[in-house]
């Protein structure tokens, strides 16, 4: 009888031992999947880092030729301004001519 329940209890180690070992193949795959994962979330975290940067250096360079465009424009509004008012001018000088020569 003490040997049938040491045999029993043999058996009954060997397959916790089994179950540990099973379950310690399992952490280890489930770590390794972990680690690719880990890896891969860094690889894409760097890779948006990168985009962005690069979304950051459009938007100056789109802010700065927007600058560029506004500050031509408002040159050219003025320029326009001026040739209105040098056209105004020539026409009421060429008007009080009419008026003198007419008179």
């Amino acid at each position: 009888e003490i040997s049938a329940l040491k045999e029993e209890r043999e058996k009954e180690i060997t397959e916790k031992n089994s179950e540990c070992e099973a379950l310690r193949v399992s952490v280890e795959e489930s770590e390794k999947e972990i680690e690719a994962r880990e890896k891969e979330i860094s690889e894409k975290n760097s890779e948006c880092e990168i985009l962005r940067a690069s979304v950051e250096e459009r938007e100056k360079e789109i802010a700065a030729l927007k600058e560029e465009r506004e500050k031509e424009i408002t040159e050219k509004n003025s320029e326009c301004e001026a040739l209105r008012v040098s056209v105004e001018e020539s026409e009421k000088e060429i008007e009080a001519r009419e008026k003198e020569i007419s008179e």
